[in-house]
């Protein structure tokens, strides 16, 4: 079976853009949450997220149709796509397009609420009643003719194939925040199977509205309140109290050994296992757990899977990338998995989680955390957990905190669970010839 290796990585995190200075903030045990200023939030009950600031979309997307036909979240797609493949140095006018295929992960892209409300103030009779008979010849007339394009979970894959001439496999999902990693897993797979030679790979997400927010609020499950808002996600923490909405991108490059051979090049890692698991509870909410959902069956599922289709045993993963979501429970019930699949080397081999770091993503979560462990295993470097002081005892990890921890790396394992149960688990292995050098590119 081919190997599928990842030449190029792209950014758009609320730490900054591109590797470089996501790269020195990450091991520095930096964080990018922060107080929200994309809209009021004076009268909600949650005011801090993990925004992407100094964006221009205009300086990395020259297709002006895109401004007006997707979501933000889209175009932090796009500009992660076109750092990517500048890092893998790819010259696709080279590339048969039949060859070259991408695989999304997506979030919430539906409509926000105050996109409908010139419409619907249009609607409102004089004595300030909705009346339905002026909707078809008034309301509609308000209404973005681009609001369904907008919606369409597959709307950010149309226009990065379009931009690029992909004409090979497509994949998209839209499981929360596993939603990315299946993306990368996916397009791992179809270069194993030989239907493409260059894939990309993007998970993409902005959680940043009032709708969202005030729903995970009410689920008990966000950080928040007064004192230091970059110290509020706490993952794997004794006193963690839940995490931050967030947003951004990331996309990875993904090639055939053959083909980066043949362009002679050294990849950063290769990807090398992939698994899924389902566990039918939602993660981090408490309450009764049927049918041992809540003892993670579905993530060690997943992890087993990994490291079977990697070919590696427990004690040959070098560091482990949780989820950690920052809740009591979601932190709990992912290292009862991790402890189930990896059983005495759980303990001792290194983790880290970095909802501290850029806030949860959601489905641009998979991607980036891989990310961030992929330049690990170059680097050999174990990023910090952001925020991370006081062990909680019933998360028995080995969790690495201030700063990068140099170290030996061969192999990582990357958890990513998603809100409403899904589970992914990929195992990256270092090139055999790549340098592990502390410096990562631009």
């Amino acid at each position: 079976m081919r190997r599928a290796v990842i030449t190029g990585v792209g950014l758009v995190t609320p730490l900054g853009l591109g590797t470089t200075a996501n790269w020195a903030a990450l091991c520095a045990g930096h964080s990018g949450v922060g107080s929200l200023t994309q809209f009021d939030t004076s009268r909600l009950p949650v005011r801090i997220g993990g925004e992407v600031r100094d964006f221009i979309a205009s300086d990395h997307i020259s297709d002006r149709r895109v401004f007006k036909t997707c979501h933000r979240s889209a175009h932090y797609a796009l500009a992660a796509v076109g750092l990517a493949l500048a890092e893998a140095r790819l010259d696709l006018a080279r590339i048969d397009r039949t060859r070259l295929g991408i695989a999304t992960g997506c979030g919430e892209v539906g409509p926000c609420v105050t996109e409908f409300l010139p419409m619907l103030h249009a609607t409102l009779a004089d004595d300030g009643r909705f009346d339905f008979r002026l909707l078809a010849n008034r309301g509609q007339r308000h209404l973005d003719p681009y609001l369904v394009v907008k919606a369409l979970p597959t709307n950010g894959l149309a226009h990065m194939s379009i931009a690029y001439q992909a004409k090979g496999p497509t994949f998209s999902s839209a499981s929360a925040s596993t939603a990315g990693a299946q993306a990368v897993g996916e397009a791992m797979r179809i270069i194993q199977e030989g239907e493409a030679e260059v894939m990309i790979a993007v998970g993409y997400d902005s959680l940043l509205l009032p709708s969202v927010l005030l729903h995970h609020h009410k689920l008990g499950l966000l950080a928040g309140g007064p004192g230091d808002s970059e110290g509020a996600v706490r993952p794997l923490d004794r006193a963690r109290s839940g995490y931050a909405l967030a947003e951004g991108a990331g996309a990875v490059v993904l090639e055939s050994a053959e083909h980066v051979e043949c362009r002679g090049i050294c990849g950063l890692v290769e990807v090398a296992g992939y698994g899924l698991g389902f566990d039918p509870v939602f993660p981090g909410i408490e309450g009764p757990c049927g049918n041992g959902a809540g003892e993670g069956r579905g993530t060690a599922r997943a992890i087993r899977c990994a490291l079977t289709d990697a070919a590696l045993k427990p004690d040959e993963i070098d560091m482990i990338k949780v989820e950690g979501e920052a809740t009591r429970a979601g932190d709990r019930a992912e290292w009862r998995a991790v402890t189930a699949a990896l059983g005495a080397a759980a303990a001792v081999t290194p983790v880290c989680a970095l909802k501290g770091a850029w806030g949860h993503q959601g489905a641009a979560a998979g991607v980036t955390e891989l990310i961030a462990a992929a330049l690990s295993l170059r680097a050999g470097l174990i990023l910090p957990t952001c925020n991370f002081r006081d062990p909680d005892t019933d998360v028995g990890a080995t969790v690495v905190r201030g700063a990068a921890r140099p170290a030996r790396l061969k192999s990582a394992l990357v958890v990513s669970r998603g809100f409403g149960g899904q589970s992914a688990a990929i195992v990256l292995r270092a090139v055999a010839d790549g340098a592990l050098s502390s410096e990562v590119g631009t």
